[in-house]
């Protein structure tokens, strides 16, 4: 997850007043401070969530759930003789 006022920056929705205090806490801060924390957070997202690091998984999730499907059809209720189990 994204660390506050490293990577990115936080706020409560369901606490009045959290954005408009992370607000005035941003626009306080020194450019070189901003340009460090967006350099820091696109780091973050391309480390976790680029092609080359979420392709290789999620291929592999499809290709278990493709041996799956061909092994039996994915119903909620999957019974021993078949989708109601009779």
């Amino acid at each position: 997850m994204m660390e506050d006022g490293v990577s990115g920056f936080l706020f409560d929705h369901a606490e009045p007043g959290s954005f408009a205090r992370q607000l005035q806490k941003i626009l306080a801060l020194p450019d070189e401070t901003v340009f460090q924390i967006g350099a820091s957070a696109r780091r973050w997202v391309q480390d976790k969530y680029s092609f080359s690091t979420i392709g290789p998984r999620k291929a592999g999730i499809l290709r278990d759930l493709k041996s799956r499907a061909e092994r039996q059809f994915p119903f909620l209720y999957q019974g021993k003789d078949g989708p109601s189990g009779q």
